[in-house]
């Protein structure tokens, strides 16, 4: 795809296959990324970061569950 803001659970499938990753090992990869969600934000909200920054973080974060959902 190469577009940042465009890409798609797809691209990274199809990454995937690329790389002759199994189906299944890709499930399980996103599955323990989307696990993680919880800490990323608390070690967001916890961090030294400006309120605006966090705000920032937290969005991006929302946004790449979005594409890995």
């Amino acid at each position: 795809n190469g577009k940042k803001a465009k890409i798609k659970k797809g691209d990274f499938v199809s990454f995937g296959k690329s790389l002759k990753i199994a189906s299944l090992a890709l499930d399980k990869c996103f599955k323990r990324i989307l696990r993680h969600i919880p800490t990323m934000k608390k070690l967001v909200k916890d961090s030294f970061l400006s309120r605006e920054l966090q705000g920032k973080y937290l969005k991006l974060i929302g946004e790449m569950v979005g594409v890995l959902t």
